[in-house]
């Protein structure tokens, strides 16, 4: 992931479209990216960590730079009560 990849204020994700990548690029149950969110989600409550969540959405790959509140079976809560599905999350990174 060399390329820009556009940022958006956490507050304008309520109004974007999530999507899922394709699934080649992903691990079979997305395990990696379930134990790289439970990492983020215990460093940002213990450090108040924000992190970078590069996620695939109907305008293309977008980040944006969030506290992770909570990790769900499907979704992740970040600022504001919203969720981003995992399936469209791409990488997660400080």
């Amino acid at each position: 992931m060399g390329e820009y990849i556009p940022r958006i204020p956490v507050e304008d994700l309520v109004h974007i479209t999530f999507m899922n990548p394709d699934p080649d690029d992903r691990d079979s149950e997305g395990r990696e990216m379930k134990q790289q969110l439970m990492r983020a989600l215990k460093n940002g409550n213990i450090n108040k960590q924000k992190y970078q969540i590069i996620f695939h959405s109907t305008s293309g790959v977008l980040k944006v730079k969030s506290t992770i509140w909570m990790v769900g079976e499907k979704y992740i809560g970040v600022k504001g009560n919203v969720v981003i599905p995992i399936t469209s999350i791409l990488d997660v990174k400080i």
